[in-house]
């Protein structure tokens, strides 16, 4: 089984279990290994994840007469987008992938109370925590299509500028570089 279809299968039984929780630890995972392979379904797959915890999480969504057709149609998404994921043909898993953010962002039409979807926000959380993670806040906002204004406004109201992470020193470095080839 491919990674991917790993990814949706762990989402899948995050959305069926409702277990919110653990949909949003996923969405921290895939934004790691997205910002570490610089790929961009495991951003959308972050992005995903994250706005299900969401929606898991606001009761007017979930309490709402809409929600088991709703859910119903999210999870035959999922499961759909599994099987073109096992295939390995890229294309069809972005196309898979693309259908799930579409009904995803339509329920959020649907359901949501703001101005901002919950899946925008999911975007631009999920590229503050890339540019957290080291991406430039351009990079950050590519990776999840996020609009960079509105990755920079969120930063900006968040602590992670004045983070101080000091690393490892030039020498640590040097000697995991050594490590890393072999000498």
């Amino acid at each position: 089984m491919s990674d991917i279809a790993k990814a949706l299968d762990e989402i899948k039984q995050g959305f069926v279990s409702r277990n919110s929780m653990r949909l949003r630890e996923l969405g921290g995972e895939f934004i790691s290994t997205a910002v570490t392979e610089n790929d961009s379904v495991f951003a959308e797959l972050s992005v995903m994840s994250y706005s299900l915890h969401k929606m898991l999480s606001k009761q007017h969504i979930v309490k709402s007469h809409n929600w088991p057709s709703i859910s119903k149609s999210v999870l035959e998404s999922i499961e759909e987008s599994i099987k073109l994921a096992k295939t390995g043909n890229d294309k069809s898993i972005v196309a898979g992938v693309k259908k799930i953010v579409m009904r995803l962002e339509k329920v959020d039409r649907k359901l949501g109370n703001y101005v901002q979807s919950i899946y925008g926000k999911s975007r631009v959380k999920q590229a503050s925590s890339a540019y957290a993670l080291g991406l430039s806040l351009k990079q950050a906002a590519n990776l999840t299509g996020a609009q960079i204004k509105n990755v920079q406004m969120y930063i900006g109201s968040t602590k992670i500028h004045d983070e101080e992470n000091p690393g490892d020193s030039i020498s640590q470095r040097l000697e995991k570089l050594k490590q890393e080839l072999g000498d």
